[in-house]
């Protein structure tokens, strides 16, 4: 059983309630002029060739491979960024047309996502960019 969420917007003054984007969404992030979401949909990233006999191996992810863009009444939809084997939507916020947040790669050998790491994601050169982990000088000998 999986429940739905929708991006809506809602008039302070007014109390009406309208949708943003039609479909459900998974997760969304809000900037100035933009709202950055992750479409709902039932994806199986791993099914194993005894899946009735284990249905537990069956892997699933709930959101599409791509992340979508559009003005802040939900008008001029756009996709933005799309990766089917990453999940990039738990956490994340957009800032100049990067999306900044943790990042998880698919692992087809173990058949599960492996470990996160906090990245940025430039939407306009699709590059992957793994944050650099500097060592803090108190922690120093």
């Amino acid at each position: 059983v999986y429940g739905y969420t929708y991006l809506l917007s809602v008039d302070i003054h007014t109390g009406e309630v309208k949708r943003v984007v039609e479909d459900p969404v998974i997760s969304f992030a809000l900037t100035n002029e933009t709202i950055y979401y992750a479409p709902f949909e039932l994806r199986y990233m791993y099914v194993p060739e005894n899946y009735e006999e284990n249905p537990k191996g069956v892997v699933i992810f709930l959101a599409s491979p791509t992340l979508y863009a559009c003005d802040l009444t939900g008008a001029n939809p756009k996709a933005v960024f799309t990766n089917e084997t990453m999940d990039y939507i738990e956490a994340f916020t957009v800032i100049d047309n990067r999306l900044y947040g943790w990042l998880y790669e698919f692992d087809d050998v173990n058949h599960a996502f492996g470990d996160s790491y906090f990245g940025c994601i430039d939407l306009k050169t699709k590059e992957i960019i793994p944050a650099e982990v500097e060592e803090h000088p108190a922690f120093k000998n």
